[in-house]
């Protein structure tokens, strides 16, 4: 299986130029190499000149959002999309001025939020969560005492946490912590919590444990995730949010893990996969059908060349391993079978299988994993390559502003047979090259128009429905 690997793109720039979001990239580096020094060592190696610091810790769950830079006294520590976070952060006891910049693929918006201070008390971490619209986040602070938790004579066998409610279309939730592989059975919730609550610190044994997060006064499962460590001597924050996906009216509920390293987005165990198929066969005498062959469920009972089905819920039964599934491809009209394949599906995901080749002759088939989060600041391009006839070469993309010339810059983007790749773009009006990686040659042509903020696009570089040449770009606004 691969994934649509998520690259923050900048718009082609001309040869020989820097482009600024380069330069605010090397200058992030060389604040992080100088602000190195105060994250957080647990194991008593820090450098830090004060023997009794404080910490800060930055995250980004503003679900809609883009990456946001964090500068402190003026020094970039850290840069963080999405579900991310700093590291703790180690500082002296003192107030601090914070600024933050928003960055988007082919600019940056200086001090987005308005400027502000922080006071750093000792043994005491201050998490500083951004959360809410894309354009202008809020900012929710939480304190942990690490006081006795820290201290290098600690010897008991627990760890902190603490729990936070930013799921801003969630109702009020209870939150469950369980041992790895249990169930609701007889449990009782450690935290009921509304929206931008959050809970005190709670000791916990060390140990292994599920984390299951339910509609409150019910056993209607929202999410959950299990084999969660906690350790002895550490604390953690796990923050219960969610976000818009393109091409679904619920939203996506999720669970950010928070330690002393950063931050993660854990899979929600109680989410089904959804799976749709692109039909890329050329040659064919109708549209396609596809089956899955073990239960005689239906993915799709009629796709055109170049479109792709509606995504289908797929109940994942084995949520450590996935399950492995049986298709069947058939022509629409006769039911005569194409050809059969095998997927391997995880909860929590958004596939897509790509197909290629000719009907009457060998068919091929991938999954991809898209990341379909809707981002409220500029869109998403999701490229994937179906050429058969191209599929011992990579292709290259380049994506420039309509009306310029490309021979002035350098594709962004290269693609393996039935592979995937994520580009971020500003909103506006685009030409679109694509490239044999190989010869060099120019193999299509096309636009890309009126792209809006909220946009995710699946573009597939096809053969022609006859096979062979002409090229397609096949688009499809999955929102």
């Amino acid at each position: 299986m691969l994934c649509a690997h998520a690259r923050h793109y900048q718009l082609a720039c001309p040869r020989g130029t820097m482009a600024t979001h380069l330069k605010s990239i090397f200058l992030a580096i060389c604040s992080l190499t100088m602000v190195s020094s105060c994250v957080l060592d647990l194991d008593g190696d820090s450098d830090s000149s004060s023997s009794n610091p404080g910490y800060l810790r930055f995250a980004n769950l503003s679900p809609q959002g883009t990456v946001i830079e964090v500068e402190v006294d003026d020094e970039s520590v850290a840069e963080i999309d999405f579900a991310e976070s700093t590291a703790l952060l180690e500082y002296k006891k003192g107030s601090y001025d914070l600024n933050f910049n928003q960055l988007l693929p082919n600019t940056e918006n200086t001090d987005f939020i308005d400027e502000d201070s922080v006071k750093v008390k000792k043994h005491v971490i201050k998490s500083l969560i951004f959360y809410g619209d894309a354009s202008a986040p809020e900012r929710l602070t939480l304190t942990t005492d690490v006081k006795t938790l820290f201290d290098e004579d600690f010897d008991d066998d627990y760890g902190l946490i603490q729990l936070v409610h930013v799921g801003a279309d969630l109702e009020d939730v209870d939150v469950y912590l369980v041992d790895a592989g249990d169930d609701l059975l007889n449990q009782t919730a450690i935290a009921s919590l509304s929206y931008l609550d959050n809970s005190d610190d709670i000791e916990t044994d060390s140990g292994y444990y599920k984390l299951i997060v339910t509609e409150a006064g019910t056993d209607t499962i929202l999410a959950q995730s299990d084999n969660l460590t906690i350790s002895a001597g550490k604390a953690y924050v796990f923050a219960v949010s969610d976000f818009q996906v393109a091409g679904r009216d619920d939203v996506s509920v999720n669970l950010v893990e928070m330690d002393e390293d950063g931050a993660r987005l854990l899979t929600n165990d109680a989410q089904p996969a959804y799976v749709r198929f692109h039909n890329a066969i050329a040659e064919a005498d109708n549209d396609v059908a596809v089956t899955f062959s073990d239960d005689s469920t239906t993915l799709t009972s009629a796709t055109a060349f170049g479109e792709a089905s509606e995504y289908v819920a797929i109940e994942v039964d084995d949520k450590d391993d996935g399950d492995s599934r049986e298709l069947s491809v058939s022509d629409s009209e006769s039911s005569a079978t194409l050809d059969t394949f095998s997927i391997d599906l995880q909860p929590d995901t958004n596939v897509t299988i790509l197909s290629a080749g000719s009907s009457g002759s060998s068919l091929r088939f991938n999954t991809i994993t898209d990341d379909l989060r809707v981002i409220d600041t500029h869109a998403r391009l999701i490229f994937s390559h179906a050429v058969n006839d191209e599929r011992t070469d990579n292709l290259q993309v380049l994506i420039v502003a309509d009306g310029a010339n490309p021979n002035s810059y350098d594709p962004q983007i290269t693609l393996g047979f039935l592979g995937s790749e994520t580009m971020e773009i500003e909103a506006g009006d685009y030409d679109v090259y694509v490239y044999n990686e190989d010869s060099g040659e120019l193999l299509l042509t096309s636009y890309l128009n009126s792209v809006a903020v909220g946009d995710v696009i699946s573009l597939v570089v096809t053969e022609d429905v006859d096979g062979g040449k002409p090229y397609s770009l096949q688009k499809i606004w999955d929102n």
